[in-house]
């Protein structure tokens, strides 16, 4: 899949702007510092990961794209691990997605999940252009969630309840504790979901 920096996009996000500090002097609260969204691109990996993994089931879906019972068996006991994991370190979701994306998925996959990826991005910016926000400048930004459709559909970051992220979170993530999205709410649904479909292969 190609690599979209999602962070660019990011928009209003309720989860973390319950987590960010108010900035100097009073200014306009929920907006990320610069040492936030450094933190935050430090796990662009992970986030990339969350959202391949999200899209097999819609992948699965289209004609001619389906995953094969040898793909499958490849990439179940993937998923096993990943909603298994305490922590999920960077370094690891990058060699994880290589994996999917060099070994597993085909070419044809791949181009897919990028179409959708893409679609969704701009389906994103319409909505936050018709909400009159512009980008990051208005008043905090979005954290890529599971995407939207198929196993796991919704656009709220995985873990975002009420009150901010369930199970620890991005919170976590912002203060150095073991992070992983596939063990939050809907990260281990996405999980549970899509490993159920791939066994039926």
């Amino acid at each position: 899949m190609k690599k979209i920096l999602l962070l660019a996009a990011l928009l209003l996000s309720p989860a973390l702007a319950q987590t960010a500090p108010a900035a100097p002097g009073g200014a306009a609260q929920g907006g990320p510092t610069a040492a936030q969204r450094a933190q935050f691109q430090k796990f662009q990996s992970i986030f990339d990961l969350q959202q391949s993994v999200g899209l097999i089931a819609d992948v699965d879906k289209e004609k001619g794209l389906a995953f094969t019972k040898d793909q499958a068996g490849k990439l179940l006991p993937v998923l096993k691990d990943l909603g298994s994991r305490a922590d999920l370190k960077p370094a690891n979701a990058t060699k994880i997605l290589d994996n999917l994306e060099n070994k597993i998925y085909t070419p044809e996959q791949l181009q897919k999940m990028d179409d959708l990826q893409l679609a969704r991005q701009e389906e994103r910016r319409k909505q936050a252009a018709a909400r009159g926000n512009t980008g990051a400048g208005a008043g905090g930004f979005r954290l890529p969630g599971i995407p939207g459709g198929g196993v796991g559909g919704g656009q709220r970051p995985a873990g975002a309840g009420q009150g901010g992220a369930r199970g620890g979170g991005f919170a976590d993530l912002l203060t150095g504790k073991p992070f992983n999205p596939f063990k939050q709410e809907r990260g281990q649904k996405m999980i549970v979901d899509t490993v159920a479909l791939l066994s039926k292969k």
